[in-house]
């Protein structure tokens, strides 16, 4: 099937982590074994995840479409393994990927969560235990904390593109068909000084609406409360200039917040067609089977 990134207010996309205890630690897992596990594995965490999917998408859960599910990831007694078949260790950590849907897609179509996807990709780049990945796009905002290993959707907002365009629009004489390509400039530093002042005060005036957001959820994750500040990152579907990444957000008296950039060319198809999908392609069989028997139809 082809992947295909959907809008977020139609699909959703989580990723989590099921652990499994074996009874028999000492013994070599065997393939029939580790099919059990993670079938056992699809069927526990697609379960509990309907819930938050039909919350989000605001529908019933017996109306969600299964559009994807993927094995990413195993762990034994901690350690990544690519083929855990013959390991032996207590602890089976199965690490899975479903998407949900509101709507009913081509049978030759595997809808998924972009941001969501991206986000899981860059917890597995940066190496940290807790992370959070925001997601700047048209018109919409995402923002999800990592950590190890799951996706945890926070919050969408509305800020994006179009904020940035109107309120330029709003400010300067400028004929529409050149509003993108001047901001561009701006934010590619490649306008001369004193009109780029003028640019930094609109930017950040838009800015605002993303800062309040950010400033709550801040605040109710208790973020700048813990001893070491996770690593907050963005990702924007356009240039956003440098100067909002050596801003600093001050939220608390005490500490202040700073955004890093991301770097790295996040490529979903990859990800999964070539990467996750070649290494478990029959361990997705069997969790995609499972959720398949185990789901009543219409």
């Amino acid at each position: 099937m082809r992947i295909k990134e959907a809008d977020p207010r139609l699909v959703v996309t989580m990723f989590s982590s099921v652990k499994v205890v074996r009874d028999h630690p000492t013994k070599a897992l065997t393939p029939v074994e580790l099919e059990n596990y993670v079938s056992q594995a699809a069927w526990k965490f697609f379960n509990q995840s309907r819930a938050t999917a039909a919350q989000r998408l605001e529908a019933g859960e017996m109306e969600l479409d299964t559009t994807d599910v993927r094995v990413v990831g195993i762990k034994i007694d901690g350690h990544q393994v690519i083929n855990p078949t013959g390991f032996t260790g207590r602890q089976l950590e199965i690490v899975l990927s479903v998407s949900m849907s509101r709507e009913k897609f081509s049978t030759q179509e595997a809808p998924v969560e972009g941001a969501a996807v991206r986000a899981y990709m860059m917890l597995a780049l940066d190496g940290s235990s807790k992370a959070y990945y925001i997601e700047v796009g048209e018109e919409l905002t995402t923002v999800f904390a990592m950590d190890d290993g799951s996706i945890r959707h926070i919050s969408s907002f509305d800020w994006g593109r179009k904020d940035i365009i109107s309120l330029i629009e709003d400010s300067f004489e400028i004929e529409e068909r050149y509003i993108w390509p001047v901001y561009e400039r701006y934010a590619q530093a490649q306008m001369s000084e004193k009109l780029s002042r003028k640019f930094d005060k609109v930017f950040f005036d838009s800015l605002m609406s993303f800062e309040n957001a950010l400033s709550m959820i801040v605040r109710n994750e208790g973020i700048l409360k813990k001893l070491d500040n996770p690593p907050v990152y963005v990702h924007a579907h356009f240039d956003l200039p440098d100067k909002i990444f050596r801003k600093r957000f001050n939220f608390d008296t005490k500490k202040h917040l700073t955004l890093q950039k991301v770097e790295e060319k996040l490529d979903i198809e990859e990800f999964l067609t070539e990467g996750m999908n070649e290494i478990h392609e029959e361990l997705n069989e069997v969790a995609r089977r499972r959720i398949k028997w185990a789901t009543p139809t219409s």
